[in-house]
């Protein structure tokens, strides 16, 4: 008889992780005598408490839908037409304003050619105009991609030429980009009207994009190479949203900080899944959001958050008075946040890939000495 003895440190381990290993350990060893041809790579090591914790968590499959997020998006403006969509620097928008001007945009759009499987190069700063614009694109039947007004030159043109690209749509202020790419630019000014475009009255066709047709591409970094493209469809982001959304709680009253830079997962998230559930979008100017971010919370009454741990360091927890719900990801959640931040909010942890409408494992960390290294489990 073989007798083991596992010690563990408890301010590593808790006891549930610790007994956990422990069956584990004990499962693989009783497999290993069973099947002694077996290579280690063919053994089932999930030991029977896990498997049935894992059927637990994964006992509700995820929703799917006929409709494209364009069209969820669609009802919520119909549902809640004089309700504010999006509250930013530059003004704020109602849902019934934000279908008009993307509707117009879109038009606009389908007659350049825009339609399923047709990629958009998108370039704004900070700005209201920057979600009437992809939702233009994606109205119009096409996919939208994000491109960093500060990017080098050379970064935007390989990233449009890997999108077949004719034209991109940008802002008054970023029109030089495509000057500077040598490209046809549909610029929204100020006003949402398209600069330019004298056929006002061009209707909006319904799109004839469907589930399996691309939402939106992102490009990762390229720090170890080319950088590579990304393409979410409509079907897997909406399955996504239906199972983020509750455990998120995202809803009417959600009042969302859009800190993200449009170019990551991130930013498509809070846009796409706060305008699904028919929440606001509050969105702070660059400056605001890299020197003034407490006072602008406090100003447009932001009550949920995604940040980085080391962004969500440079607040000062008394001096954000609105925040209800923040969520943390990006980098490991520290001890330090985990202390200051599980008291005053409802904190989350939060794990995943940008091939998983950024989340995939999610985590309510409810007191100061929660493990910052535990994400949770599945979630969407």
């Amino acid at each position: 008889m073989l007798n083991v003895v596992l010690n563990y440190s408890t301010s590593v381990l808790n006891t549930d992780y610790a007994s956990r290993v422990a069956e584990t350990f004990q499962h693989v060893l009783f497999t290993m005598v069973q099947n002694p041809l077996k290579t280690y790579r063919e053994l089932d090591i999930c030991s029977p408490r896990d498997k049935t914790q894992l059927a637990i968590w994964n006992k509700t499959p995820p929703k799917f839908s006929p409709l494209c997020i364009h069209a969820v998006i669609q009802e919520q403006c119909r549902k809640r037409g004089t309700s504010i969509a999006v509250s930013a620097w530059d003004g704020d928008m109602t849902y019934a304003e934000l279908d008009e001007h993307s509707s117009r945009v879109a038009a606009h759009l389908q007659q350049l050619g825009v339609g399923p499987e047709v990629y958009v190069p998108l370039c704004f700063e900070k700005s209201k105009l920057a979600i009437v614009a992809l939702l233009g694109v994606i109205k119009a039947g096409g996919a939208y991609v994000f491109l960093d007004p500060s990017y080098p030159v050379s970064r935007m043109r390989s990233i449009c030429d890997d999108l077949h690209a004719n034209f991109l749509v940008t802002s008054a202020r970023t029109n030089s980009v495509g000057k500077n790419l040598g490209m046809k630019v549909v610029c929204l000014k100020d006003d949402c009207a398209i600069d330019g475009d004298t056929s006002s009255s061009r209707p909006y066709i319904e799109s004839q994009s469907q589930p399996y047709n691309a939402l939106y591409g992102v490009f990762t970094s390229g720090s170890s190479g080319k950088p590579k493209g990304v393409t979410m469809e409509h079907g897997a982001f909406y399955a996504a949203a239906m199972a983020n959304g509750p455990a998120l709680h995202l809803d009417e009253q959600s009042r969302v900080l859009q800190f993200a830079n449009f170019i990551y997962d991130v930013g498509n998230r809070d846009v796409l899944m706060t305008l699904m559930f028919g929440g606001c979008i509050c969105i702070p100017s660059d400056q605001e959001r890299l020197t003034d971010l407490e006072n602008f919370m406090n100003r447009y009454r932001v009550n949920w958050a995604s940040l980085t741990p080391t962004s969500v360091s440079l607040l000062d927890a008394t001096k954000v008075q609105t925040l209800r719900h923040l969520l943390m990801g990006g980098e490991a959640l520290t001890a330090d946040v985990t202390t200051t931040w599980a008291r005053r909010v409802e904190l989350m942890n939060a794990y995943g890939p940008c091939e998983c409408a950024a989340i995939s494992s999610l985590r309510n960390v409810t007191s100061s000495d929660s493990d910052p290294a535990n994400i949770g489990h599945g979630v969407g």
